[in-house]
């Protein structure tokens, strides 16, 4: 079979994604029950390094009307009242359309990062079939992340269904 020119790879991983989580929408317009992944446009507040990071997911995916990378989220009954009922990452796995992903160049160990945590449990524990894949670009960052999801304490069933890998920087 021969290699696809990275237009057709594109096109295809917006298919998937598509395909698997539906057309870009505004997730503050859903209705219904707050469970599933969906897909959105988001504008990056981030490093340029990250950035690159990021876009550099197989699978990511830029609408290219607005120039702003199409990301999944998934849904879930926040327990704090006054927040978003949806956590934003950066790609859906291309092989298994049940795992988020998430880069990270790094990990920032202040209780703001522990609670990002904690949602994605939240998350995860309302929608039983969604795992989360964390990438980073070393080994020293895997064990970091690791550390800080093992001293936050999470149930086992959880915590088996956020992997941490490294993935380095091309």
């Amino acid at each position: 079979m021969p290699a696809k020119h990275p237009k057709q790879l594109a096109e295809s991983a917006r298919k998937h994604l598509i395909d698997v989580a539906g057309p870009p929408v505004d997730p503050k317009s859903l209705t219904g029950p707050n469970r599933g992944i969906f897909t959105t446009t988001e504008k990056p507040a981030m490093s340029p390094s990250a950035l690159d990071y990021q876009s550099s997911l197989p699978g990511a995916v830029t609408d290219m009307a607005t120039r702003k990378p199409i990301v999944p989220g998934i849904r879930y009954d926040n327990p704090n009242l006054r927040g978003k009922n949806y956590i934003l990452f950066d790609g859906l796995d291309p092989y298994d359309s049940t795992t988020l992903v998430d880069r990270k160049l790094g990990i920032a160990r202040s209780p703001k990062q522990k609670e990002t945590f904690r949602r994605w449990a939240k998350a995860l524990e309302q929608n039983p079939g969604i795992k989360i894949r964390i990438e980073v670009p070393s080994r020293r960052v895997q064990k970091e992340i690791d550390d800080v999801l093992d001293a936050i304490g999470f149930q086992r069933s959880i915590r088996d269904r956020i992997l941490v890998v490294e993935v380095p920087i091309a």
